[in-house]
């Protein structure tokens, strides 16, 4: 199964935040995420399902704790997460 996934997150904390952002773009890329937007925006128009669940899972820990990741300033702001069915490429019709 394939998912088109759409995520936008922002930190709090003033030259911490990129300690929280280097390992939350390693999970938004290994889950096969673009950064669409210097606003925070990532998207993956067709991506596995179960890869992502596994990244989000590590996602949501390093959030949930982020002095787990020795930021002790920076902390989640807001995270927006869009998830849907991918769509599937449309065949063209067999000539007849």
């Amino acid at each position: 199964m394939t998912w088109r996934v759409i995520v936008h997150i922002g930190y709090t904390g003033s030259g911490e935040h990129s300690q929280l952002y280097n390992p939350i773009a390693k999970y938004l890329r290994d889950c096969g995420l673009k950064r669409i937007w210097a606003s925070g925006t990532w998207e993956g128009q067709a991506v596995n399902a179960v890869k992502v669940a596994k990244q989000f899972t590590k996602l949501l820990d390093l959030l949930s704790d982020p002095a787990k990741n020795g930021v002790s300033r920076a902390e989640l702001d807001r995270l927006w997460i869009y998830i849907d069915q991918a769509e599937k490429p449309k065949t063209k019709n067999p000539a007849r």
